[in-house]
């Protein structure tokens, strides 16, 4: 078996060349010519796409929710996969090492990368009489140090390579979901802060709209349905983050009586719910959006992007600055432009304490990634039950 490949962020992306370009039963046929650089094209864009509209269009909405399907299909394919993966070989592993008497550890770490992100990996380390050994999961991995370190583990631990192997495998699938739902958040968070700088244009009475000149309150409504689409799937990026927080908590207290009992529950309790999510979710039609969605009030969807981006104030000034061409208040704008994943450092924070073992500092970092009547919030609860059974916390 090969070690785990790099999981590299371009393949994110790669699927979203065909979300830019408006499908052609919008555009109509000049959407076929030959390109005429950016410019030429968005302005044709915008001649073709302006005299189409009627009243009640969501373009952004159908667009965003584009973005928005197509990574969480994606994301939750591969945590359906490492779900599966960890439910057969991942207990095995688990378990095998228990028998051996080994004390295995699902060390998450991450490794920075030149251009400034953080990807996470995921190391097993067992302990086994006075060998420690230690399994890699980097990005990249070192191929021969991981053939060497399984080959060793199975020795050691009387275990069936192929067991060693592909039980790391599945295990080191979470690391693959946690950089993707971190992909998820940080490039549809983007998109909101735009959404949000074209509102703020558009208030300001600018012809800001990137699909041509619409009455401003229909790009006002239409903005706060994209907006309101993407505070949804921020909802479940964070539940999914919780659940994988949730596994390698309870993986490393396998040992414990109990423990392998409520990652069973934990497992299928998850892949349950991604089950559920793909069996109602669909790549969206521009027809879907002549449909009218029931969305959060505007008032909870503002409230979300501001806790969630922290960039609401900063793209008022901005907007406001250019409208008036006011340039301090631009520049101050600027100067508190952040539209990052402000949730990150709350992740790493809970993936060190599952790391250890640590499931109240998971709860801690759980209970800041959503409310109690959140999906985020039932992954919790069923964690605290979880850690009450095994005497982790009080009862």
């Amino acid at each position: 078996m090969q070690p785990p490949i790099r999981q590299s962020r371009r393949a994110h992306l790669l699927g979203l060349a065909a979300l830019i370009a408006v499908p052609g039963g919008i555009l109509g046929e000049s959407a076929q010519a030959a390109p005429k650089g950016v410019k030429g094209r968005l302005d044709e864009v915008k001649r073709s796409l302006a005299p189409g509209f009627v009243a009640g269009s969501r373009v952004h909405a159908f667009q965003s929710y584009a973005f928005v399907y197509n990574f969480a299909n994606a994301n939750a394919a591969t945590q359906q996969r490492a779900v599966g993966a960890i439910s057969g070989l991942g207990l095995t592993l688990l378990e095998g090492l228990l028998g051996a008497k080994a004390a295995p550890r699902l060390v998450v770490h991450t490794d920075p990368h030149a251009d400034g992100r953080q990807w996470y990996g995921l190391d097993l380390v067992a302990q086994i009489g006075k060998a420690k050994i230690t399994v890699p999961g980097g990005n990249p991995t070192d191929a021969a140090a991981w053939t060497q370190s399984t080959a060793a583990l199975s020795a050691a631990a009387k275990l069936p390579l192929d067991t060693v192997q592909r039980g790391h495998a599945a295990w080191f699938d979470l690391a693959r979901v946690l950089n993707g739902l971190d992909t998820e958040a940080t490039t549809l968070i983007g998109h909101a802060f735009a959404l949000e700088v074209l509102a703020e244009q558009t208030r300001a009475g600018l012809a800001a709209d990137w699909f041509g000149p619409r009455p401003p309150e229909e790009t006002l409504a239409d903005v706060a349905a994209a907006q309101a689409l993407i505070v949804d799937d921020l909802g479940r990026v964070r539940a999914a983050q919780a659940e994988v927080l949730a596994l390698i908590a309870l993986g490393n207290n396998a040992a414990r009586p109990g423990a392998l009992d409520a990652l069973r529950a934990e497992l299928s309790a998850s892949a349950a719910a991604l089950d559920a999510w793909r069996a109602s979710h669909r790549q969206p039609t521009p027809e879907d959006f002549g449909v009218s969605y029931a969305m959060p009030s505007p008032e909870s969807v503002k409230a979300v992007i501001d806790e969630q981006l922290g960039v609401v104030g900063a793209a008022v000034k901005v907007a406001r600055g250019v409208a008036t061409g006011d340039l301090p208040r631009t520049l101050d704008g600027l100067a508190g432009l952040a539209p990052a994943d402000t949730k990150l450092r709350t992740v790493a924070e809970g993936v060190a304490a599952a790391a250890n073992g640590d499931i109240a500092g998971v709860l801690g970092a759980v209970a800041e990634l959503g409310g109690p009547d959140s999906e985020v919030g039932r992954v919790a609860g069923r964690l605290e039950g979880a850690a009450k059974l095994l005497s982790l916390l009080p009862g």
